[in-house]
């Protein structure tokens, strides 16, 4: 990097200097070439569960994790066609 030159500390600030404003640069290039897509506006919609077909069970499940931690969790619930609860976890 610096080629057996004779080192300073004003050259080493000059060095780092430069190099942080090229990184600067090119990252605030980098974003602008971004197809930038604003947000969708909001839309409210119900949900809502819908119980199976007669003499069926539905299972629904969810699960949920957080990425810095690698902490995950799990859940689901199972229901006969009248929303009666058979069983959870």
């Amino acid at each position: 990097m610096f080629k057996n030159k004779k080192l300073t500390t004003s050259s080493l600030i000059d060095y780092v200097t430069t190099k942080g404003r090229e990184w600067a640069k090119a990252w605030t290039n980098a974003k602008l070439q971004i197809d930038f897509k604003p947000p969708l506006p909001r839309t409210e919609a119900l949900i809502g569960w819908k119980p199976p077909a007669s003499g069926w069970m539905k299972l629904n499940t969810d699960g949920a994790a957080r990425m810095n931690s690698g902490v995950a969790t799990t859940g689901g619930i199972l229901r006969n066609s009248f929303g009666d609860w058979r069983g959870g976890f």
